[in-house]
Parts: structure tokens; C-alpha cells; sequence
């Protein structure tokens, strides 16, 4: 029943995923895309935010600037930007279906900097989805888009932000985490506004895409992040000694 359950949760996150780039690209059509990282980011900063002052936590602390942290909001700021520039300049299809290579990546990154070992079927599916990956742009054929390349880019970044994660102090709780790391996509929100011709004010409709978004993302990070945490914590109690 709980593998049911968290089944349904995970098929439902990833549905919170599709209609958050869905209602993005709504938006993006008459709106810049700074300006879109500008009401995401203050918006989710505010909102775990405020949930991590309610258990106790400070929205703003040392922890940061700690190394970890710095390196996951660099990721966050390059994955973020590069994934809304993304699929506002190709099919939204094109776009999640490259965005799908980020665990494949963080597989990587963990056997390159944390030394984890893998199997010849992890090996396996790894250069099979890079492989896929490489049908998808198709370079140097007839259908090769350039613009295909942010979503690579957003993959590996989103990947390092993903790495960075398992570094970060455990006195950090996730939800600063999670508030800190929309509130690093601000300034690059204020940096592509700098490039546009500026602001434009947002009709009611806009607002109404732009909070329903952020709210399927928490959820799905939520989701995610205790879906995990069950499994682990299933795992670990399997080889428990009795």
C-alpha cells in the first residue's frame, strides 16, 4: 500500500512539474522571462520562508555562504535560467524531454566527486540516456536547433545544484534551503531585466499562472524529498541486523 501511495505521489509531482513549464510558457509570451525568475524567486523565497520561520528557522542565516550552498545556488541560478530561456525558444517537449538527463549527470557527478560505485546496469542506462540525448539535438543534421543547447545546460546545472545538495550542513533545513534557492534566481531575474526592454505589468490571469506554478513546484520538491526519504529509510531498516 505505502509503495501505491508513493507511486501515485511521484506520478503527481511529476504532473505539478509539467503544468508549472506549461503555465511558464503562458506567461513568457508577453512577458519577460527576468521578470518571470523575479516573481518565482520572491515568491517561493517568501513562501518556505515563512514556513521555515513557523518550525523555528531563520529565512536569512551564516549557513548561506557556506561553500555548499554557494556552489547549489550557482547551479539553481544557471539551471533556472537556462531551462525558462529553454523551452520559451523551442517546443516544450523539446525542453523536458532533455531536462529529463539531469539524473543522469548527478549519477556521474557522484561517481566522479563522491566516488560512488555503480554497476554495469547503472553504466549501462547511463550512456544509453546520454546516448538519447544525443538523438534529441542531432548534431550536425538537418534538424539541429542551437537554441536545444540551454536545456542541456539546464540540465548540468540543475545536476551541480543536485550535487551540491548532498554537501550542504545538516543544521540547514531543507526548507532554508529550498527558500534560499529561490531567492538566488532573483538576481538573475534582475540581470536579464537589465537586457530587456523592462517591466510589464502582469494582468490578473498572469498572477493567477505565476502562484499556481510555484505551488506545483514546492509540491513536487516536497514530494520528492519524502518519497526519497521513505525509500531510504525502508532500505536502511532491510539491512538492519536483527
Amino acid at each position: 500500500m505505502e509503495n501505491l501511495r508513493g507511486a501515485l505521489l511521484m506520478i503527481l509531482s511529476m504532473a505539478g512539474f509539467a503544468g508549472e513549464d506549461a503555465f511558464i510558457k503562458l506567461v513568457a509570451e508577453h512577458m519577460p522571462i527576468g521578470e518571470i525568475l523575479i516573481y518565482l524567486g520572491l515568491g517561493g523565497a517568501i513562501g518556505f520562508g515563512a514556513l521555515a520561520m513557523r518550525k523555528g528557522y531563520c529565512m536569512i542565516g551564516r549557513g548561506f555562504f557556506h561553500p555548499a550552498m554557494l556552489m547549489r545556488a550557482g547551479g539553481e541560478i544557471i539551471g533556472t535560467s537556462a531551462y525558462v530561456w529553454s523551452f520559451t525558444a523551442i517546443s516544450l517537449s523539446l525542453a523536458s524531454a532533455l531536462l529529463q538527463a539531469v539524473p543522469l549527470f548527478v549519477t556521474l557527478g557522484a561517481i566522479l566527486f563522491y566516488s560512488e560505485r555503480v554497476g554495469w546496469r547503472r553504466w549501462f542506462a547511463i550512456i544509453l540516456g546520454l546516448t538519447g540525448v544525443v538523438i534529441i539535438l542531432r548534431p550536425g543534421l538537418e534538424g539541429f536547433r542551437p537554441e536545444a543547447i540551454w536545456g542541456v545546460v539546464a540540465a548540468l546545472a540543475l545536476a551541480i545544484r543536485d550535487l551540491a545538495t548532498r554537501s550542504v550542513p545538516r543544521n540547514i533545513h531543507p526548507l532554508q534551503i529550498a527558500s534560499w534557492g529561490f531567492l538566488a534566481v532573483v538576481p538573475a531575474g534582475v540581470f536579464l531585466m537589465a537586457l530587456s526592454d523592462g517591466f510589464v505589468r502582469p494582468t490578473g490571469a498572469d498572477f493567477a499562472l505565476l502562484p499556481d506554478a510555484m505551488t506545483f513546484l514546492g509540491g513536487a520538491i516536497v514530494v520528492a524529498a519524502g518519497l526519497y526519504t521513505l525509500i531510504r529509510e525502508r532500505q536502511m531498516l532491510r539491512k538492519a541486523p536483527f
